[in-house]
């Protein structure tokens, strides 16, 4: 933020008519571009909208995805794996020795991957996981944790949990507790 002003009035001196600021991260700022211009200039103290309060965590949220998951994918890289392959991992650790159908693992995963059976396809070529068919029924293909897999899914559980405690060092407790809480309603919906 470049500058913070209590009046009408630009960095040039150029006055500001009120219907020219636009809300934006708490400030009024003076519009440049469009009602949706994110450049960081002339700010005005405010108040937002719902409407834009919404905007601006929805797109806080989204800048804070990409610093968590370009942790995690830098963790999970270093191990020879990527964030899918070590959700697998950790469902088919859940789902005890008799795994999953595959297409319960498709469902399962945190963020979905247009194509669970290639997925399971470089895994079982890596000797993670092995896929055989239901003798129940010949549709149904399980995939299960081979013990190198769950050698792997084990290696990493301190490091996941070292790296989640740095990336989350700076919030107390009930903080973190009360976001959780608030971000678990988008689950249901």
């Amino acid at each position: 933020m470049n500058a913070l002003w209590t009046d009408h009035h630009g960095p040039w001196g150029d006055s500001v008519e009120p219907e020219n600021l636009v809300l934006f991260s708490g400030f009024l700022r003076k519009g440049c571009c469009d009602e949706h211009c994110l450049h960081d200039d002339v700010f005005v103290m405010g108040t937002r909208s719902k409407d834009i309060l919404a905007r601006d965590t929805y797109l806080a949220l989204l800048q804070a995805h990409e610093v968590l998951q370009a942790g995690a994918a830098t963790l999970f890289k270093s191990h020879g794996l990527t964030a899918a392959q070590y959700n697998v991992l950790r469902i088919l650790r859940g789902a005890g020795k008799d795994g999953l159908p595959c297409q319960m693992i498709g469902e399962r995963l945190v963020n979905r991957v247009p194509d669970v059976t290639r997925l399971l396809d470089r895994m079982e070529r890596d000797g993670l996981v092995v896929r055989e068919r239901s003798e129940q029924d010949r549709r149904v293909v399980r995939a299960r944790l081979v013990p190198a897999g769950r050698s792997k899914v084990d290696s990493l559980d301190d490091p996941v949990l070292e790296l989640h405690r740095d990336q989350f060092k700076g919030i107390n407790r009930s903080d973190l507790e009360a976001l959780e809480a608030q971000l678990s309603t988008f689950r249901g919906s």
